[in-house]
Formats: C-alpha cells, structure tokens, sequence
C-alpha cells in the first residue's frame, strides 16, 4: 500500500527539489508545497493534524524515557539528558522500536472523532464500502527509494599501471568488464548504490545511461555483509585509532570478532549494533529469496552470507573451545587417577571386600 501525498515544513519546501523527484519515480506521490496545497486560498490545511500526530508521538513515547530533553527549551534544568543516554548506552535501534510501537498503539486504539473506531478499523471500513481504494504497487519499484547516484572518477590505466577502478565510500570497487575498459580511465561514470543494501556491490553506468557492469569491493571490505552505514563507522574508529585491520583480514569481521572476544573491554559502538543487525537481515533475505532465475554471480554472494555466520562464530568461539578441551582433559585425567587409586587399594586390600562399607571407607 502506497501513499498519495507527502507533506514537509514549509520552510523546506524551496530546497526539496531532490526529495519531489525521488517521490515521483520511486513511489509517485506529490510533495505539497506553498504553491500547491495550503497556502492557496480556500484550501484545507491539514498541518494541525499532522502537528497533533507529532505531538502524541512525544507525549506517549519519547518524552517518557529518562533521557528525553522535553517539550521544551527549560525542561533540562536538573537533568543531564545527553549524560543519561551514555550511561545507559541507548541507541539509535531502540528509538526505531520505541516509534514502531507508538504508532501501532496509535492505529489500534479506538478514537472518538472516528465514531468509535480505530483507524485500522476506519480504514477497512472504507475500503470494505469502496469508498477508498488504496494504492499498491510492485515492491521492486521500492529498490530506488534510498538509493542515490555519484559522479566518480575512474582511475587506473596504461599510465598508472593498473587496472580502472572506482573509489566510492572508502572502497575501491572494480570488475572484470571495468578492468577492461580502459577507454573510460580519468573520464567520470555515475555510481548507483543502495544505503540499505549490501555495500560490497554497487552499479556503474555511463554518463548517458548505459549501464557499465556491477562493481564489487575490494579488501578488506570484501567478505561479509554489510552496508555504508556501518562502514563510516568502522573508518571512524581506525581514523581514531581505536581499531586496526592487520593484512589479509576483512574489516567487519575482524571488527565484530574483537567486540565479542574482548569480554567487554571494548567500549559499545554503534558500529556493532549496526553490522550485526544487517547480518541478520541480508541472512534472512537469502533464506527467503526465489531460487528462479539466479545468476552465478547471485549465487556467490548468497554462499558467501551463508558462511558469514560460520567464519564469526569460529573466530569468536575459539577461546570456547579451547577452554572445553582442557575442561575435557582435566577430566580424563582425574578418572584416571581415580582409577589408579582404586586398583591400588583394590591391590592391598583384597579382603576388604567382605568388610562392612562404614569400615572399608575407614580403613582408606
């Protein structure tokens, strides 16, 4: 189910140009502006219902939590919001939980102004009277809804001794096609990438439209999933110095194997949350995708996520296991002794066995 219209603050309506755009190819909705919507004459104004929207998502939710800054500019006198939020290391997740079930509460609960119905309610009833169709459209056409393009340099070539690649959000991306153009080195080419999808992979196409081949990373960004986001995230701890990747070992890997191998000595960093949730996700993508219709190259990347999880945890589980080997020897040992003991006794003191137990426990 798709929307019709998307309204912003009239301030920012003049520099919304990029947004009216991505709304129209993406899901076709309109962007209400002054010169459109509210600020013709004789023409409702819907901003007090999306203000009083707003308003409950504060009152019910966010303003309840101990690091809230209040509704407004004085309600932090007395109180450390920013200080409360770093000591109990809230993150950016459980806003995006706590939001999910403000407004599924919201949805489900019955209002008077709907004659006693709940919106969800409200809504099935239009659509049950056909009174209101929503709009539905193919999921696919969602893909380019957080994506953006770039105009990326080229670089490489005969002069440089190396084969044309791309650098793009602190990767280098290249692909056999690419490696063999070198026709396009120190000319520009527009970059395609996905903020919400898998990073190691983005799309090349020419400047007017042909598409070139699909790029893939380079070490170390090159085994396991994940997305730009948390890339920047990683970059910033090593620009920091807080983090290092040594030779032939990939960065989100190495990453989240030291987080959890550190036995909590590593400070909590967004970056974590953030890779591990994607992990999840792009696995659970590849369970549920169609087998139909897979290219080789599809495959691969679904073998590489699969055994994702395989490389984390046998990188993570190695003091485990290490620990339970010598748990399990130092147990065989003992029964051995035990077993020695027990021949020894057995050995010098053959009779014992017509003793009472109280007196063969003694005489030990």
């Amino acid at each position: 189910m798709c929307w019709d219209e998307t309204s912003i603050d009239g301030a920012l309506a003049e520099k919304a140009k990029v947004v009216t755009e991505v709304l129209k190819n993406s899901v076709g909705s309109i962007l209400l502006t002054p010169e459109n919507s509210y600020a013709i004459r004789r023409t409702k104004d819907d901003r007090p219902f999306i203000e009083s929207f707003f308003n409950k998502l504060g009152v019910l939710g966010f303003q309840k939590i101990s690091n809230t800054t209040g509704n407004y500019p004085g309600a932090t006198k007395g109180r450390d919001p920013i200080g409360v939020a770093v000591a109990s290391e809230f993150q950016y997740e459980y806003a995006e939980e706590l939001l999910d079930i403000i407004i599924a509460n919201y949805n489900a609960k019955i209002h008077s102004r709907l004659s006693g119905r709940s919106p969800l309610q409200y809504l099935q009833y239009l659509v049950l009277s056909n009174t209101f169709q929503p709009r539905v459209i193919d999921p696919q056409q969602l893909d380019t809804f957080f994506s953006y393009r770039k105009l990326c340099m080229v670089k490489g070539g005969l002069d440089a001794g190396k084969r044309p690649y791309v650098n793009f959000e602190n990767g280098v991306y290249t692909s056999p096609i690419l490696g063999q153009r070198l026709d396009l080195a120190g000319k520009k080419i527009w970059i395609t990438a996905d903020s919400d999808s898998d990073s190691r992979v983005i799309k090349a196409s020419s400047l007017t439209g042909e598409h070139i081949d699909n790029l893939r990373v380079s070490p170390p960004w090159n085994r396991v999933p994940h997305n730009f986001e948390t890339r920047r995230l990683i970059c910033g701890l090593i620009r920091q110095g807080k983090f290092s990747v040594q030779n032939q070992q990939d960065a989100v890997e190495s990453y989240i194997a030291e987080v959890e191998t550190s036995g909590g000595k590593f400070p909590p960093h967004p970056a974590y949350l953030t890779a591990r949730n994607f992990l999840v996700q792009s696995n659970y993508a590849n369970h549920q995708a169609p087998d139909d219709g897979s290219t080789k190259s599809d495959m691969a990347l679904t073998l590489t996520d699969r055994n994702t999880e395989r490389l984390l945890s046998n990188r993570t589980n190695d003091n485990s296991k290490s620990r339970a080997t010598s748990q399990i020897n130092a147990s065989i040992s003992n029964k051995q002794n035990i077993a020695s003991h027990a021949s020894e006794s057995a050995v010098k003191a053959p009779n014992s066995a017509s003793l009472p137990p109280r007196r063969k426990a003694e005489n030990r």
